[in-house]
């Protein structure tokens, strides 16, 4: 993992990039990612709350990137597997069958979290979870 000025370089990097390939300001991209940043701040609601509010939207738009990312964030936030599977069974139910496999993609991703955190401390997974 990626830590301080060397990820914060990364960033920047990526962000000139990005803004040449779309063709704006970088300042504009850098407030909209100081604003992205913000809003996961824990604050009247808790940082897990947050982006498992993020994951069942992005479970009901599909989006496999938004997915990964906040199954991850919302366990290094303090999510349980239970506020998870909770979060996708209430996504897949609002936003109907098409998200499914979606669903299916954000219990997968927090397996493979799960399976990397417990090899990281030495141990052992059972078909790619524990506890």
């Amino acid at each position: 993992m990626i830590r301080g000025n060397e990820h914060q370089t990364q960033q920047d990097d990526w962000r000139h990039q990005l803004a040449g390939a779309l063709g704006v300001d970088v300042q504009r991209l850098h407030v909209f990612f100081s604003l992205y940043e913000n809003a996961f701040v824990q604050d009247a609601l808790p940082s897990r709350i947050k982006h498992l509010i993020a994951l069942a939207m992005g479970i009901g738009e599909r989006t496999s990137e938004s997915i990964a990312y906040h199954v991850n964030e919302a366990l290094l936030a303090g999510a349980s597997r239970s506020e998870i599977r909770e979060t996708v069974t209430v996504a897949v139910l609002i936003a109907g069958i098409p998200s499914l496999s979606s669903g299916l993609e954000a219990l997968a991703c927090m397996a493979q979290y799960e399976a990397q955190q417990m090899l990281s401390a030495g141990g052992t997974p059972v078909n790619g979870i524990h506890g």
